[in-house]
Formats: C-alpha cells, sequence, structure tokens
C-alpha cells in the first residue's frame, strides 16, 4: 500500500516556491525585484553582461550618478603633494625616498618619489611605473624623448631610471612645473592589465620671489594621475 510522508517545514516553503515560480515564469520574478530592491551604487558595470543594457531599458530622467559605482576600469584621477626626502647624490635621494603610489591595477603600478640632491642642491619630482609580471611593455612620451625605444620592455628587475614616466626639477628658490600634452603613456601587463593616462608634476625648492603658492613653503612637490585601465 502507498504510504504518504509529510513535508518538513523546510521542504514544503521550497516546494510551494518551485510550484508558483513554474505558474507565473519570469513575470512573476520580475514583479518581485524592482528598483526598490536594489541599493545604489551595488550594481557595477562587471555586473552587466556586454550590450544588454541599451537606452530601451533605461528610464528618462532615472538613472541618476549614485546609481553607478566607481569600477576597477573606470578612470581615475589623483593629487598629491609630497616633501622630499634627500641624499648627498641623485642615486641616494632616489634610494632613500619612499615610493608613493598613485595608481594600481593588476600587475603594473604607477608611483611617485619627491627628493632633493644636497649637491646641487635640485629637488626632483618624478613618475614612475612598475610591473610584478616579467614581460610587460609601456611606452610615454616622455620615453621616447629621452631617446627609448618605441616598446620597453618592463620586468621586476628593471632599473627605477629606465621605468620613469616624467619628471621636473628645481634648483634654489626656483620652481618647475611639467603637465602639457607631453605627457601620455600606456602599459600592457602579461595578466591582461592595461593602462593608459596622462600625467603632470611639479618640484619648487627654497622660496619663490612671487610667491609659493599651491607649493606651500620649503620643499615640495606636486604630482597627478589621470589614469585609466582595462
Amino acid at each position: 500500500m502507498f504510504q504518504s510522508k509529510k513535508l518538513s517545514g523546510a521542504a514544503l516553503v521550497v516546494a510551494l516556491l518551485a510550484l508558483v515560480m513554474s505558474l507565473g515564469g519570469t513575470s512573476y520574478a520580475a514583479k518581485l525585484i524592482t528598483g526598490k530592491d536594489i541599493k545604489n551604487g551595488s550594481v557595477t558595470n562587471k555586473d552587466v553582461k556586454k550590450s544588454t543594457l541599451t537606452g530601451k531599458q533605461v528610464k528618462n530622467g532615472s538613472l541618476k550618478s549614485a546609481d553607478l559605482a566607481r569600477g576597477a576600469g573606470d578612470d581615475k584621477l589623483v593629487y598629491k603633494k609630497l616633501s622630499p626626502t634627500s641624499g648627498p647624490s641623485y642615486d641616494a635621494a632616489q634610494a632613500n625616498a619612499p615610493e608613493v603610489t598613485l595608481f594600481k591595477e593588476g600587475a603594473l603600478t604607477v608611483y611617485a618619489k619627491c627628493f632633493t640632491d644636497t649637491s646641487g642642491p635640485e629637488t626632483y619630482s618624478v613618475i614612475y611605473i612598475k610591473t610584478s609580471q616579467n614581460g610587460a611593455v609601456f611606452d610615454s612620451d616622455y620615453d621616447d624623448a629621452e631617446g627609448g625605444a618605441f616598446d620597453d620592455f618592463l620586468n621586476t628587475s628593471t632599473d627605477e631610471d629606465d621605468r620613469e614616466l616624467l619628471y621636473s626639477s628645481a634648483g634654489a628658490d626656483d620652481t618647475e612645473y611639467y603637465g602639457n600634452h607631453s605627457v601620455e603613456f600606456s602599459a600592457i601587463a602579461p595578466d591582461g592589465t592595461a593602462l593608459a593616462g596622462l600625467l603632470s608634476t611639479g618640484a619648487k625648492r627654497g622660496t619663490l620671489a612671487g610667491g609659493n603658492g599651491v607649493y606651500g613653503p620649503g620643499d615640495s612637490c606636486l604630482v597627478t594621475s589621470a589614469t585609466w585601465s582595462s
């Protein structure tokens, strides 16, 4: 003889949900989830399949900046003001200066250093790139101007001087700001990370006759990085 068994509470709920979904289909699911159920900023470009969302799916005036979270592939503008470390020579001052990260994505990092060579004396503001994977490549307008190859290989052992993207320097009671069109760079790493961007850098030493302005008193460096990635 057939003997029925009672469903547990949890099993009964699952069974009822399955029945409701089979009857109502996706139209019922659509009624369950609305814009009120999605937290602002919780859906990024990684959550939307390419070419699946068009203007027809977005009501005019309904999409606000708060609804879009910044993803890893979005552009990022960074500004930093740095105080220099010092050394008795360029190499010593450069080695003493800490790396200040401007942008990091995958195997690639763009960073800055601010340091003073006291033998000059001269203060330098320099932006570099480095990789954690051998076999990356990079190129910049500054690199080309300095006689570098059109495409430069970038490895973990590449000397720091060969990884410069841009620099400026200032002697006593002087300043230099470098931010014209010749500050573009790009890089590609074996892990698929691709970076491109625009850079600017400024260095100041001592006191300026016309006032210290944004640099402030004493020696300082200004660096900006407008960088975007794949």
